[in-house]
């Protein structure tokens, strides 16, 4: 996730990698003890923050959660639920 992050053709790597970093800088460590994710929970709750595609990308991430178990979640799956095609789906994840 982090080097994709990185690596969007919009942006300039370094300038990227340097809000990771600081991102990586800004969580207390004390934290971990409650929760081991907090670090990697604060790194996406900026990708998907920082995304052009945030709507349709919450949706897609809420119908995998809703459906999780009842339902096989592929990518063919998706693309038939929200009418997307396979380069949307790959943008916006």
């Amino acid at each position: 996730m982090v080097i994709r992050f990185i690596d969007v053709d919009c942006n300039i790597p370094t300038a990227q990698l340097q809000l990771i970093l600081d991102i990586c800088g800004s969580v207390d460590s004390s934290s971990f003890a409650t929760n081991p994710f907090a670090l990697l929970d604060e790194l996406y709750s900026h990708v998907l923050k920082s995304s052009k595609e945030m709507e349709r990308a919450m949706s897609i991430l809420g119908a995998i959660f809703y459906l999780n178990g009842s339902q096989s979640v592929t990518l063919r799956f998706l693309q038939v639920l929200f009418q997307l095609e396979h380069e949307d789906i790959m943008v916006i994840f």
